[in-house]
């Protein structure tokens, strides 16, 4: 517990609590930046350290890549971009990549957002570019390479893509990687901006 953080090595990132444990703030220091509080508890650690102390006080997020808003859970961000993915395959993904930071435990990594008109069209996996995966240091690559290779035999991913993907999970388990680099490059050319995702026509009202 600290009221300030100065110049982490790492980004770091922080739970501003009141005496009730009421969250006030949330938020992540940059190795060249300093928080200050003048709440009476500053609880410091990891983003998954971060998600589970605010649950305690606020319930489980919708998925683990939304941001505490000071009242409300929320998707949020500048750099956003979405993946579509077929409807069977959307969700047990979003699973599979929860499951390397938690393990046994269940829940969703990034939601997932429905076409609202066109059932024929890929729901879409919601993440920002500054994303991050802590894989845990015993992260089970298995229900992702399941996922992964459903993906290989229809003919949406290619085998040494998998491959490449579980066998960097495995040799960074207990390390902090960017989402956005496990994207296989054959996904790539699908991938959405926001722009685009509404022109598609995803978030009408």
């Amino acid at each position: 517990m600290s009221g300030e953080l100065a110049y982490p090595n790492q980004p770091t990132y922080w739970v501003c609590r009141d005496e009730s444990g009421q969250v006030i703030r949330s938020g992540i220091t940059q190795p060249n930046q300093v928080t200050i509080t003048g709440q009476p508890v500053m609880v410091i650690g990891s983003r998954a350290e971060q998600v589970t102390d605010i649950s305690q006080f606020r319930g489980n997020p919708a998925a683990w890549n939304y941001e505490w808003n000071g009242e409300e859970w929320q998707f949020a961000g500048d750099n956003v971009f979405y993946i579509p993915a077929a409807p069977h395959i959307a969700e047990p993904l979003s699973r599979a990549l929860f499951a390397l930071l938690y393990g046994t435990q269940d829940g969703l990594y990034c939601g997932i957002i429905p076409h609202p008109t066109d059932p024929t069209q890929y729901p879409l996996l919601q993440c920002r570019s500054v994303d991050v995966v802590p894989l845990a240091l015993d992260a089970d690559p298995t229900p992702l390479a399941e996922v992964l290779q459903t993906t290989v035999d229809e003919g949406a991913l290619l085998q040494s893509e998998c491959d490449a993907i579980v066998a960097a999970v495995q040799e960074q388990a207990g390390q902090t990687v960017n989402l956005i680099d496990f994207i296989p490059a054959s996904w790539q050319a699908f991938v959405m901006d926001r722009a685009a995702a509404e022109a598609a026509g995803y978030f009408q009202q």
